[in-house]
């Protein structure tokens, strides 16, 4: 998937099921390989040299605020 955010630029995300993995490639840090954890009971896409998040990139690098816990129900 290919995702353009003006002025930041463009984003490339890549799935792997084999590995469980998505490859994100972003003009602001470059290439990364995020491994679906699972941490406590909840799944996070977590990049594991450093332990940061793909929700944590998406929302310092495009400031979108994605909390993959939130209930959308209320």
């Amino acid at each position: 998937m290919t995702l353009v955010f003006p002025p930041n630029g463009t984003y490339v995300l890549n799935k792997q099921p084999p590995n469980r993995q998505i490859w994100l490639s972003s003009p602001i840090s470059g290439p990364k390989r995020y491994d679906y954890v699972e941490r406590d009971r909840r799944g996070e896409w977590v990049y594991l040299r450093d332990g940061s998040t793909l929700t944590d990139l998406l929302r310092e690098e495009l400031g979108l605020d994605l909390d993959p816990f939130q209930d959308v129900d209320n």
